[in-house]
């Protein structure tokens, strides 16, 4: 490969995406085990969304103004000092800290990650961003269990050996590999001006929910398999790790469905799966039907989510000269907003209606929100086609 290359970068932020993911899944066990059991695990998953949430916006900002290269190492430095820190193993005030420096570490990687790909691909840019994501999905699918087995094994020394290992090679490839493009000068007004865009409104009303979407599954269907299905928590991981599996399988696919119709129709048709699926997570009697039903949601997300990544993409060619890391540390913000307040809100509601109510209302708020969509996109030059029309005709 060579160094600065598209398919060498492509493949370096696919690498350095499933890292993050891999260490965000493989070294909780190592955290959680310090004190406080699932109490402690859900404060160490609330630090590391403070982290992400409040270094995006100033990473995505100065990825814009300093290039790309600087921040993504510095995204590898604080994932290394992160990853020292759980290898103290010093207790509950280092594990917090360490999974803190995680989020950190993540929002460079992810705003600075998703901009290389966007720069670097504007041809067929859906289809790659795809390929980029199946690098997290896949992180996140093998972290977990690694991290498990391996304590289990080698005791709190291996999974941290692992650990280190993949974040060598992905330092190694970030290094070698990753370099600075001639870029227009930035405006200083770049974020604000990105939060004022019609379109970046809109995509990122898609965003929060999706991610509201999800944030509320994620929770509450481990339950109600358990409680209606008599499903055993194996069997739970089972049928999450499939739908995961499919929906970074399909991820390619959703970028050659944006490529060919345009991000809008395919967010559209995203919307309309996803509100059509979610009330079915109650309906399965058994336990294969509800985990294919489960695959449907996912997909469904997919085709809901991934899109959204190209159409800030079309944004920022519109008029916001390479502002891509600040339009996906937006993307970003948008994201951890509805993870956080579906966390805070879901076991009020979860008390008071039940969980096919949650998931109904949930799609009303889909459907309800296409017609807000279409206001906030009435002022986006261009037809349906990825959004760029004749603008940013190189999106196709």
């Amino acid at each position: 490969m060579l160094r600065g290359s598209p398919v060498a970068t492509l493949v370096t932020v696919t690498v350095a995406l499933f890292t993050d993911g891999f260490l965000y899944g493989v070294l909780v066990p190592l955290g959680a085990g310090t004190a406080g059991g699932e109490q402690m695990l859900g404060i160490m998953y609330g630090a590391y969304a403070v982290g992400v949430l409040v270094s995006t916006p100033v990473l995505g900002v100065l990825s814009d103004r300093v290039g790309r290269r600087r921040p993504m190492l510095w995204g590898f430095v604080v994932q290394a000092v992160a990853t020292l820190l759980f290898a103290l193993h010093g207790g509950v005030a280092l594990a917090l800290l360490a999974r803190l420096l995680q989020g950190v570490a993540a929002a460079a990687t992810w705003t600075t990650g998703l901009a290389l790909v966007a720069e670097h691909f504007q041809e067929h840019r859906a289809e790659k961003l795809g390929v980029a994501m199946m690098g997290s999905t896949g992180g996140l699918l093998v972290g977990p269990v690694t991290g498990g087995v391996l304590l289990q094994w080698g005791g709190h020394a291996l999974p941290l050996l692992i650990a280190g290992g993949a974040l060598a090679v992905d330092g190694a490839l970030r290094f070698a590999i990753l370099t600075d493009r001639a870029r227009a000068a930035a405006p200083a007004s770049r974020l604000s001006a990105l939060l004022r865009d019609r379109s970046v409104q809109a995509a990122a009303v898609v965003v929060v929910l999706s991610s509201i979407g999800w944030s509320l599954l994620e929770p509450l269907f481990p339950n109600h398999l358990e409680r209606a299905l008599g499903a055993s928590p194996a069997t739970i991981g089972l049928l999450f790790t499939i739908s995961s599996l499919a929906y970074g399988l399909t991820a390619p696919l959703v970028g050659k469905v944006v490529d060919r119709f345009g991000a809008w129709p395919t967010m559209t048709f995203g919307i309309v799966a996803m509100a059509a699926t979610l009330p079915l997570l109650v309906v399965p009697k058994t336990i294969l039907l509800a985990g294919v039903v489960l695959v449907l949601v996912d997909v469904a997300f997919g085709f809901l989510m991934n899109p959204t990544l190209d159409e800030l993409a079309n944004a920022v060619d519109r008029g916001h000269t390479g502002a891509y890391a600040s339009v996906y540390a937006i993307f970003n913000m948008a994201y951890s907003i509805g993870t956080i307040g579906t966390t805070f809100t879901e076991a009020a509601l979860a008390s008071l209606v039940s969980f096919g109510l949650l998931l109904l209302g949930v799609s009303a708020a889909l459907i309800l929100c296409l017609p807000l969509l279409r206001v906030l996109r009435r002022s986006v030059g261009g037809g349906e086609a990825g959004g760029a029309g004749a603008t940013a005709p190189a999106t196709h």
